[in-house]
């Protein structure tokens, strides 16, 4: 750092210090990184506690992203919020403070089934567990104000023979500085349907399991059966890093072999 011309040219003409910073980017295609500066090259590097922190905080960051990159390429800048909704691909369904639907996009419409299914303007999930956790789940985002950001975010996974689900909760607070649409709007629910024949979501991955979206990139693919070799040339990395980051997911996870990791994510996520 003390000879590196950004160190030198920008960092320290502008008295700034250590960098922790995470990729927060749901879509492989678009980068985007949280990062956090010290203002002094005086203080101490970033804390494993800290860059925990940091950790925790973008996968909030990241699943309000999964909304707003999809509206963004589906280039509905000039559009209205309820127009924009029924263009992008992904299930939103809109709640008011009694967590009823008042709005559902096209693709939500179509995700409705023997498994997710409304009924008397709520949503409901097959299965009694299922269901009360999901009813558990809306009513704390409605009425928590404001969110607890001190847990990682949890999907809620629906798992049928021809479907595989995962839904997320987004609270919405001040309401009364939006535009109309959100004025009866409590909480976005979106679901993402997977397909059965892809690695799993890594941002679900990293949501199970704690890891962040580089090492989840890493293990969606290795735990849908290919190699570290295939996973490198994927996401266009070196081999020798695939397996460095590989190794620290089975530390996380608690596992030492890539079976292992394959029929954790085929119980936990791909089933």
């Amino acid at each position: 750092m003390k000879n590196h011309p950004c160190s030198v040219q920008f960092f320290d003409k502008h008295g700034l210090g250590f960098v922790g910073a995470v990729a927060v980017s749901p879509d492989p295609h678009v980068g985007v990184m949280l990062s956090v500066q010290r203002n002094s090259r005086a203080k101490p590097q970033f804390s494993d506690a800290e860059l925990e922190d940091l950790r925790r905080i973008s996968g909030h960051i990241e699943k309000s992203l999964r909304l707003s990159v999809r509206l963004l390429n589906a280039e509905v800048a000039n559009l209205g919020l309820g127009e924009a909704l029924a263009r992008i691909g992904i299930g939103v369904f809109v709640l008011d403070s009694l967590g009823c639907v008042i709005f559902s996009n096209p693709a939500a419409k179509r995700l409705l089934g023997d498994t997710l299914y409304l009924s008397q303007g709520r949503l409901g999930i097959r299965g009694v567990a299922k269901n009360a956790g999901l009813d558990e789940a809306i009513a704390r985002t409605i009425r928590t104000a404001p969110p607890d950001l001190s847990g990682d975010p949890k999907p809620i996974l629906v798992q049928s023979d021809d479907r595989r689900l995962a839904i997320y909760l987004l609270p919405v607070f001040q309401p009364a500085i939006a535009q109309q649409f959100l004025t009866h709007t409590s909480a976005f629910v979106l679901v993402i349907e997977q397909k059965l024949d892809e690695p799993a979501d890594p941002a679900i991955v990293r949501d199970l399991f704690g890891l962040t979206l580089g090492e989840a990139r890493i293990a969606a693919i290795i735990g849908a059966g290919l190699t570290p070799k295939d996973a490198a040339e994927r996401l266009g990395i070196a081999e020798d890093t695939a397996r460095t980051v590989l190794k620290r997911v089975f530390a996380k996870v608690g596992v030492s072999r890539q079976s292992e990791l394959t029929a954790m994510l085929a119980k936990m996520v791909l089933r």
